[in-house]
């Protein structure tokens, strides 16, 4: 073969996703297919799981490991897509769906975990929707190159904003996850979608800006972090692809982070901590949470899990807490 002078840069890889719209894992669910990019900073990290044993064999010529005794395996392993970028409104409607694997709520129009939330059903071949799976194609420049995954789940996600950095243009990173065996060496989208041209702001939020139960607070930062693992079990097919899958497998995790200026209404957070309140976070455009559009997040029942005092240009407090669940209510709202 010849020397190529193509050159590629990396804005030239690009990911796609779209729900599965047929059958969960089906051939026609195919993700070249009707996908809509996401607005990556740069390659997604595909980490398949193949299983690869290169170990010396019994019989083996020599001491040194021979090519015959090498096991290459990529059927029924579990495979994952890294990736950060921009959010926007049109790929959040796609994405948040099956991160929390419920449907869009209403009172605003939002997505979250219910404080009795259980995982959908996922079995090869059922129903789907957009909050059970998704196809993905990692779409390579060179033709016929690209990677197809079925079967997919949001696993992870972290919305994150910064009020110094892009005036608080809401970023995101993220995890796929699938048990289904990768398609290589597809043909790309020829016509994807285009990302969303609306982007969500934290400086839209700015009529409440309750943080640990401390009202009128000053927000430099936030950050949101949902872990939603999935669990795919089971073997059927010729790639031992997976019978079924369910998500929230030990636990389904949200995690909230908050930077906020220290002042007569943050003081007491240290004892707050140290005390164990559940505190109460709501951060939106409106007074009344119902009415809220853009961006905002409301978590009424959380514990903190420290307080860190940090110097970024003034006095501020780093906030993590943990949203839990109670006898009623969400446990996480994100309108987004």
């Amino acid at each position: 073969m010849a020397l190529d002078s193509q050159v590629y840069s990396f804005s030239d890889w690009q990911l796609g996703v779209k729900t599965e719209i047929t059958t969960i894992g089906a051939a026609a669910a195919n993700p070249v297919i009707n996908t809509t990019l996401i607005n990556i900073d740069g390659p997604a990290t595909f980490t398949p799981g193949t299983v690869i044993i290169s170990d010396i064999r019994s019989g083996t010529p020599g001491q040194i490991a021979g090519v015959v005794d090498a096991l290459v395996c990529p059927n029924g392993v579990y495979n994952e897509v890294s990736f950060s970028g921009i959010y926007d409104s049109t790929i959040g409607p796609i994405l948040l769906p099956n991160l929390f694997a419920s449907v869009v709520g209403t009172g605003p129009a939002g997505y979250g975990f219910a404080y009795n939330w259980t995982s959908p059903a996922g079995d090869h071949g059922g129903t789907v929707g957009p909050n059970i799976s998704l196809g993905l194609s990692l779409i390579h420049p060179e033709p016929a190159k690209s990677i197809s995954l079925i079967g997919v789940c949001l696993t992870n996600l972290t919305i994150s904003a910064d009020v110094e950095e892009e005036n608080g243009r809401v970023k995101m990173s993220g995890t796929f996850g699938t048990g289904y065996k990768p398609v290589y060496d597809q043909t790309s989208p020829t016509t994807p979608a285009a990302y969303g041209s609306t982007f969500r702001y934290l400086t839209q939020a700015t009529t409440t800006t309750q943080v640990a139960s401390c009202d009128n607070c000053v927000i430099k930062s936030i950050s949101l972090t949902v872990n939603n693992p999935a669990k795919y079990l089971g073997f059927q097919g010729t790639n031992g692809d997976p019978q079924l899958f369910f998500r929230g497998s030990p636990e389904a995790e949200v995690l909230l982070n908050v930077t906020a200026k220290v002042d007569a209404n943050t003081a007491s957070l240290p004892s707050v901590w140290s005390a164990g309140t559940t505190v109460t976070n709501e951060i939106s455009n409106n007074a009344t949470w119902a009415s809220a559009t853009n961006f905002g997040i409301k978590a009424a029942y959380c514990k903190i899990l420290n307080v860190v005092e940090s110097d970024v240009g003034a006095g501020y407090y780093d906030i993590s807490m943990k949203c839990m669940a109670h006898t009623e209510g969400d446990v996480v709202e994100l309108i987004a």
